[in-house]
C-alpha cells in the first residue's frame, strides 16, 4: 500500500476550485448553489459513535466541514450544519470510518475494532468505473471543461476522496486509456472510445487508489500504443494495475499488493471481447438498406483477401468477401491453429478489414485479459503460489444498464469462487446490481459508475463497497451510497441514499437474469435460483447480510385512491391480486439537499430556471421548492423539469424467448404545488426514443413528441397534492423528460411553486410474474379493502 496524506485544508482548497469550475460551467443544467438566492439556517445534529458491541466511544475525533470535534463520554457530539456533510471519524483501537451527518436529527456510527478475535483487520474499498474523458474535457454548449489540469482533476473527486481513502487497499476499474493520443490512431470503428488526460492519475492519487483494474473493454481503445501510454502513466504515479498487458499471459497475471498485514492478489479479466460486434455483422446475403449511413456501409462491402499457400494451416484462398464472411471463416480456422499462426492470420486480415473488433490480449496484440474458466483458475492459483493471503477477482461483463446480471456473467463470477477467490467484484453494466453469497464468498455483480460521464438517470446512483477482513475471513461488507452530481461523485444523503440502497436490495432479492431480446434491447427473465443476500439499511449506509424472512405491511385501501406505502419492495402473488402497483421512476422529486459535498445545493437531478430554487417552510415535502414566475412581459413558458431522461419501459419481464410476461404500463405525474395570480400551470412531457441496440454505433436519442397537460391547481396560495394522468406514450417512446411549467398570463402576473414531483409507473400486480419483488410507492384497489402485503427484508 502506498503512503497517503490527507489534509483538511487541502480538501477545502479542492472544494473552492471545484466550486469555481461549477459556477463557470453551470453544470447539471442550471442547478445553482442555493446560497445565491436564499440560505437555510444552521442547525445542530447529534452524532453518536459506538463500538461493535453498541457501547459508546468517547474521545473519537470527528472531522467535518473543515472543523474538528470530539465525542463525549456518552459517545455523542453536536455538529452545527446547514446541509449534509461527510464526517470522517477516528478513534483509538477502531478502524477509521465515515458517515453522512445533517440529513437526520441524530445519526449513529457503529465502528469496528481494528483487531478482532483472530487477529488484525484489513479494510478493502472497491468502486466502479472511472474515466475523466469526453464530457469532462468537452462538456459542450460553450461550457468550461471540468478537467484542464491536475488541480481540476482532483477537484472532481474532492468530495469523496476522504471516504474512499479510508482503507488499507482501494481499487477502481480504470475504464479508459490514459494519454494524449490522436483520434486517428484509435481503434477503427469502435463504438465508444475512452481516453482520459494524464491529469487523471492525480485524481486517482487523491482518491488513495492503490490499484486499478484494466480487464475491461476500453483499455485497448488506442491499441498497443494506448495501453503502453496507460501503463507508463500508472507506473510513474506508483499505482499498481492488473488485467491488461502486451500478451495474454502478462494480461492475466495477478497483481500482488500489501494491505495491512495481508498480501492481496488481484485478478482482473473481462468477458467483453469484441466478438459480439463481429458476430452482429450483416449476413453475406443481406441487402444494404437504402438509409444506411456512410460510416456503416463497410459492413456490406466486399474486399479482396487471401493468405498463405495451399496446404498451409492458415491458407485462405484469395476472394472478394464481406466482413461477416471473413469473420466466420477466421473463427472456424482459428480453432485449428497455433497461437502464432492465428496471430499471423489476424494481423493480415486486420489490414484489409481494420474495422474488425478485438479488445483482449490475443492474436499477437495487446489488450485486456480474457476470461475463461481455465484462465481464472490458473490466475487464482498463481496468486496463491506467489504468496497471496487473500485473492480478489474482478470481472468485467454482463449487459450494460441491465437490472440484474446475465446468466453467463453469473456463471463466470461463481467460477471465480470455484477457482478459489475470496471475493468477486463485477463491473461493466454502469448501474448498481445486486449481491450474492456463494459458497460463503461475496459476489458484487456491479458497483455502477464511480467517476463517469453518462447522462442517463440510472447511471448516476452508485455505491462504494467497504469490506473488512480478519485474515481471509470477511467479517463485514458495507455500502456507502454515492451519486454522480454533475459527474462528480459525492456521498448521498436522505431520500437519495435510501433509494440507492433499496435498488441494491431489489437487485439482490430477484431470482432473475438479464437477456438480450429479439429487438436487441435488454430485459429480465425469472429463473429458479436461490436468493442468498440482502442489503440492510443502516441509516446513511447499507450492510450486506445473509437473506432473512420477509415482513409485511398492512394497508387500508379506498377504491381508486393511490395509497402511499412508504416505499420498499412488495412481492407479487396471491396477496397482491387485483391491485395496481405504482413506482416512482424519477426518484428525485424531493428538492432537499441530498449531497454531502460541502455546499448548500438543492434540486439534484432537476433542471430549473436560474434563481428559482427557494425556501418555503410550509411545503409538505420540505422547505426547498421551485418558484416559477410569469408576467405579461414574458413571451414564452417557464418550465422546471427532470435534468435527465426518465425511463419508460414498455415491459420489464420476459420469458426465455423474449416475449413479455408483464402488462403494459400506464403513467401519471404526482406533484405538490401552490399558485398565486394568473397564467396556466401545466405538466409537460418530452417523449424520446432511446436506442442502444447497435453493436457498432453510438446510442441515439430521438425526440418524438411534446405533450402539455393543464394542471388543475386552484388560485388560493395553498399547497395541493395533484395527480395528472399522462396520455399513452407515442409508439417507440421509451424515455421522457417531465416537468411542470407556467404560461404567460394575459393580464397581471402569476406564480407557481412546485415540489415533490414524481413520475409513477403503474402495472397490474396480476400481470407481473409471481414471486417478484417490485418497488412500490403507491397501491390502488378497485374496492374498499384492507390488505397485508409481504415486504422484502433489508433496505
Amino acid at each position: 500500500m502506498r503512503t497517503r496524506t490527507k489534509k483538511l485544508d487541502g480538501r477545502a482548497a479542492a472544494l473552492v476550485a471545484l466550486a469555481a469550475v461549477m459556477l463557470a460551467a453551470m453544470v447539471v443544467a442550471w442547478r445553482i448553489d442555493a446560497e445565491a438566492s436564499t440560505t437555510p439556517p444552521e442547525d445542530a445534529y447529534r452524532l453518536v459513535v459506538t463500538n461493535e458491541h453498541d457501547e459508546p466511544v468517547s474521545g473519537a475525533t470527528v472531522e467535518y466541514a473543515d472543523q474538528v470535534a470530539t465525542t463525549a463520554a456518552d459517545g455523542a457530539v453536536l455538529l452545527v450544519l446547514r446541509a449534509p456533510e461527510l464526517a470522517i471519524v477516528h478513534a483509538t483501537g477502531m478502524l477509521p470510518d465515515a458517515v453522512v451527518v445533517g440529513d437526520r436529527e441524530e445519526t449513529t456510527l457503529r465502528m469496528l475494532a481494528s483487531t478482532g478475535p483472530d487477529g488484525e483487520r484489513t479494510v478493502l474499498n472497491f468502486a466502479g468505473d472511472f474515466m475523466l474523458g469526453r464530457r469532462y474535457l468537452d462538456p459542450g454548449d460553450d461550457q468550461q471543461a471540468m478537467v484542464t489540469d491536475e488541480e481540476s482533476a482532483r477537484a472532481v473527486v474532492a468530495d469523496i476522496a476522504p471516504l474512499f481513502g479510508l482503507a488499507d487497499l482501494s481499487t477502481v476499474n480504470l475504464e479508459t486509456v490514459v494519454g494524449t493520443l490522436s483520434p486517428e490512431d484509435a481503434s477503427v470503428d469502435k463504438r465508444y472510445l475512452l481516453q482520459s488526460p494524464p491529469a487523471a492519475v492525480a485524481a486517482l492519487d487523491d482518491l488513495g487508489v492503490d490499484l486499478v483494474t484494466l480487464g475491461n473493454n476500453h483499455s485497448n481503445d488506442w491499441l498497443d500504443a494506448g495501453l503502453t501510454s496507460t501503463l507508463r502513466a500508472l507506473d510513474e504515479a506508483g499505482i499498481a494495475y492488473a488485467g491488461a498487458g502486451p500478451n495474454a499471459s502478462e494480461a492475466a497475471a495477478p497483481a500482488l499488493i500489501t494491505a495491512g498485514d495481508l498480501t492481496v492478489g488481484i485478478v482482473s479479466m473481462t468477458t467483453v471481447t469484441g466478438d459480439y460486434v463481429n458476430d452482429s455483422l450483416p449476413d453475406p446475403t443481406a441487402v444494404m438498406p437504402a438509409f444506411t449511413a456512410e460510416e456503416d456501409r463497410w459492413e456490406y462491402e466486399e474486399r479482396l483477401f487471401g493468405f498463405g499457400l495451399p496446404g498451409d494451416p492458415t491458407y485462405v484462398p484469395s476472394a472478394m468477401r464481406r466482413p461477416s464472411e471473413i469473420w466466420s471463416l477466421f473463427e472456424d480456422t482459428e480453432k485449428t491453429l497455433t497461437a502464432g499462426d492465428a496471430a499471423d492470420l489476424w494481423q493480415a486480415m486486420s489490414r484489409v478489414y481494420p474495422e474488425m473488433q478485438d479488445w483482449v490480449a490475443r492474436r499477437g496484440h495487446a489488450g485486456a485479459a480474457r476470461f475463461s474458466r481455465s484462465a481464472v483458475t490458473e490466475a487464482v492459483a498463481a496468486a496463491r503460489d506467489e504468496g497471496a493471503d487473500l485473492v480478489v477477482v474482478q470481472l468485467h461483463g454482463g449487459y450494460q444498464f441491465a437490472d440484474v446480471p446475465s446468466d453467463y456473467f453469473g456463471d463466470a463470477t461463481r467460477a471465480a469462487v470455484d477457482a478459489g477467490a475470496d471475493l468477486v467484484i463485477g463491473h461493466h453494466p454502469h448501474v448498481v446490481q445486486g449481491f450474492e453469497i456463494y459458497k460463503g464468498k461475496l459476489i458484487a455483480y456491479s458497483l455502477g459508475n464511480f467517476v463517469f460521464d453518462q447522462d442517463f438517470l440510472a447511471t448516476h446512483p452508485s455505491v462504494i463497497l467497504r469490506t473488512v477482513f480478519e485474515g481471509s475471513e470477511l467479517v463485514d461488507a458495507s455500502l456507502y451510497p454515492i451519486v454522480l452530481d454533475g459527474y462528480r461523485p459525492v456521498a448521498a444523503a436522505g431520500d437519495v441514499a435510501t433509494r440507492i440502497l433499496r435498488r441494491a436490495n431489489e437487485a439482490s432479492l430477484q431470482s432473475a437474469v438479464s437477456l438480450r431480446l429479439p429487438d436487441l434491447h435488454i430485459g429480465s427473465t425469472r429463473v429458479d435460483a436461490p436468493v442468498t443476500a440482502m442489503v440492510v439499511a443502516d441509516q446513511s449506509r447499507g450492510r450486506i447480510a445473509p437473506i432473512a424472512e420477509p415482513g409485511s405491511v398492512s394497508l387500508r385501501l379506498s377504491p381508486g385512491v393511490a395509497t402511499a406505502t412508504g416505499g420498499g419492495l412488495l412481492q407479487t402473488g396471491e396477496q397482491t391480486s387485483g391491485l395496481l402497483l405504482g413506482r416512482d421512476v424519477f426518484g428525485y422529486g424531493n428538492l432537499e439537499d441530498t449531497q454531502a459535498d460541502g455546499l448548500v445545493a438543492a434540486g439534484l437531478e432537476w433542471s430549473v430556471p436560474p434563481g428559482s430554487l427557494t425556501l418555503d417552510p410550509a411545503s409538505p415535502e420540505g422547505p426547498w421548492v421551485v418558484r416559477l414566475d410569469r408576467t405579461t412581459q414574458h413571451l414564452t413558458d417557464v418550465v422546471a423539469r427532470t435534468a435527465a431522461r426518465v425511463s419508460l419501459p414498455g415491459h420489464r419481464w420476459f420469458d426465455e424467448s423474449g416475449e413479455p410476461v408483464d402488462g403494459t404500463a400506464t403513467y401519471s405525474v404526482r406533484v405538490w404545488a401552490r399558485r398565486v395570480g394568473a397564467g396556466i400551470p401545466f405538466v409537460r412531457v418530452f417523449y424520446y426514443e432511446f436506442d442502444d441496440t447497435s453493436p457498432t454505433r453510438e446510442p441515439s436519442s430521438t425526440p418524438l413528441a411534446t405533450v402539455d397537460i393543464e394542471l388543475p391547481l386552484v388560485n388560493d396560495g395553498a399547497w395541493h397534492e395533484l395527480w395528472v394522468d399522462i396520455p399513452e406514450p407515442p409508439e417507440r417512446a421509451n424515455a421522457a423528460l417531465v416537468g411542470v411549467g407556467l404560461s404567460p398570463p394575459e393580464s397581471q402576473s402569476g406564480t407557481v411553486w412546485v415540489d415533490g414531483l414524481q413520475v409513477i409507473e403503474w402495472r397490474a400486480a396480476d400481470e407481473t410474474p409471481d414471486r417478484t419483488w417490485v418497488p412500490v410507492d403507491y397501491v390502488v384497489a378497485s374496492e374498499q379493502t384492507e390488505v397485508s402485503l409481504p415486504v422484502a427484508p433489508g433496505a
